[in-house]
Formats: structure tokens, C-alpha cells, sequence
């Protein structure tokens, strides 16, 4: 198994925080290709995990990358929201990072 580096977490966090973003940008840019194909391969490995995902998941991607709301800025506070340990949730993010490193080809 392939490990991921505290770097890579931010990277691939910054990706599911910023999906929505990479979605106008591929449809409106004029970048070169590379840019363009990194775009939609991460947009595309999103869509992937989002299809898939169980409704917990995407309640914990949505309080934690898209919206934010106050008292679930912290792992402990969307713990605390689910009902589970901080620990408990953190393996989640962790299969989640995965599987999104895995589906654009990061690892």
C-alpha cells in the first residue's frame, strides 16, 4: 500500500474543496492542454467518488469542503456531528483521499 504524505492530504483536500471551481474553469478555459486534462481528470475522479459515494460520505464532504457551516470547522466538531470519534472519522477522510488519489493517478 502506498502511503500519503501530510502534503498530498492538503493537496487532494484542496481538489475536493475546490471541484466546483475546476468545473467553470474547464468549461470556460482556453489553457493549454496539460492544464486541461488535469482539470478534467480531476473533475472526473470526483464524479467517480460522488457517484459512489454512501449519503454519510457526502453529508461529511459537503460540512467539511463546500459549505463550512460554524461548529463543523474541526474533524472533532463533524465527529461530533455524526455521532463518532474523531478517529473514526478520520479513517473516512483518509479512505476518501485515497480513493481520489487512486482515481486521478496521484499514486
Amino acid at each position: 500500500m502506498i502511503t500519503i504524505e501530510k502534503y498530498d492530504i492538503r493537496k487532494l483536500e484542496d481538489y475536493i474543496k475546490h471541484v466546483e471551481q475546476y468545473r467553470i474553469e474547464l468549461a470556460t478555459t482556453h489553457e493549454d492542454d496539460k492544464r486541461k486534462a488535469n482539470l478534467k481528470n480531476v473533475v472526473e475522479g470526483m464524479d467517480k467518488i460522488i457517484k459512489e459515494s454512501d449519503d454519510d460520505t457526502l453529508d461529511m464532504m459537503r460540512l467539511r469542503y463546500w459549505e463550512c457551516p460554524i461548529g463543523c470547522n474541526e474533524w472533532v466538531d463533524i465527529a461530533d456531528y455524526f455521532g463518532t470519534s474523531k478517529t473514526s472519522i478520520l479513517r473516512r477522510r483518509n479512505a476518501l483521499i485515497f480513493q481520489l488519489a487512486e482515481n486521478i493517478g496521484y499514486v
